[in-house]
């Protein structure tokens, strides 16, 4: 399974290299933020308010996009539509696992989780990477595919 865990792990040291791309990236992160948020809105715009939720801006917070993270209707098939689109070149993922799923952690989980359950059930991540396709061509793609 991609993202699960079967061991704890830590590893906090970067190497040069990641530490200079790193550097880079901040000389840019506004634009990469602007880039993001302008996938964000376009998704919003193209996907059906009914199929789709997407999270809401809280007042008086500025709300970062790292990932488009929506939730779907329940009667769509998430595995299907990823399918769907990456068949088309978009790389959509599922939500992360639950944490109190996995073995190495069952230990600190000592209550049920069950919306955890449900947005990993529901969740789906869309890219908002730079190098992806063209808001046009994303825009025939979704329409394609819902």
């Amino acid at each position: 399974k991609r993202y699960w865990h079967d061991v704890i792990g830590y590893n906090y040291r970067l190497t040069n290299l990641q530490a200079a791309i790193g550097l880079a990236q901040l000389e840019r992160i506004e634009d990469i933020h602007a880039n993001r948020r302008k996938y964000e809105e376009n998704y919003r715009d193209i996907l059906d308010n009914d199929k789709f939720t997407f999270q809401n801006d809280l007042d008086k917070h500025k709300r970062i996009t790292w990932l488009v993270s929506i939730l779907l209707d329940e009667n769509i098939d998430r595995k299907e539509y990823i399918l769907k689109l990456k068949e088309k070149g978009i790389d959509a993922r599922p939500f992360f696992y639950p944490l109190s799923d996995m073995e190495i952690y069952k230990l600190y989980c000592k209550y049920e989780t069950p919306i955890t359950h449900k947005l990993s059930r529901i969740g789906l991540n869309l890219p908002t990477y730079e190098s992806l396709k063209s808001l046009s061509e994303i825009n025939i793609i979704l329409k394609e595919c819902v």
